[in-house]
């Protein structure tokens, strides 16, 4: 398979990764990361959010922890119509109730997955690619992002901009966030 430029999470909490651009956000099963040695993630995406497991060395694990994301995934489907109107904390609960199920019936410790979230949201009307938040070790923080972004898109361009600047710019700082969304523009 294809080296991945994957990048590990974050161990801080919350912390914020770098932005990218729509290019192979939407990897998810189990593939090669990115790296000198051979290590393995698991990923998939629910409610707008590219959710990943830390690489690990095995491959074995890595598909223990995507059968565990799979399952996450498929108690989180449900709420593809109502998540937005239950507010970020109630998202958040509900992944954290699915996340401890999904991971005792996989035989996975939560703790060991060291998930990491970025919000993908269509803009294919406006910038004509997908737009992504910051990559983040926080559900709450990659929630809020999301949430922030879907409002702003359905507002339009004009309310997306400034929104998807904002959040960029946590971590490239104004100048050059305003300059990834103006060249998307």
């Amino acid at each position: 398979p294809p080296e991945s430029t994957a990048l590990a999470p974050e161990r801080e909490e919350p912390a914020l990764g770098r932005p990218s651009g729509a290019a192979g956000v939407h990897r998810q099963g189990v593939h090669r990361a990115g790296g000198a040695g051979r290590r393995y993630q698991a990923s998939t995406f629910c409610l707008n959010l590219l959710i990943a497991a830390a690489p690990v060395a095995s491959l074995e694990e890595a598909i223990c922890q995507h059968t565990a994301l799979v399952m996450l995934r498929a108690e989180m489907a449900g709420l593809r119509e109502t998540a937005d109107a239950m507010g970020v904390e109630a998202v958040a609960a509900k992944f954290e109730g699915a996340l401890e199920s999904a991971c005792a019936s996989a035989g996975v410790a939560a703790d060991v997955l060291c998930l990491s979230f970025r919000p993908v949201v269509s803009a294919l009307g406006e910038v004509g690619k997908q737009i992504t938040g910051l990559r983040t070790s926080d559900v709450r923080t990659a929630l809020r992002q999301r949430a922030e972004l879907l409002e702003a898109k359905a507002a339009g361009w004009e309310a997306l901009r400034p929104v998807w600047v904002g959040i960029l710019a946590q971590a490239k700082g104004a100048e050059a966030a305003e300059a990834t969304v103006d060249a998307a523009w």
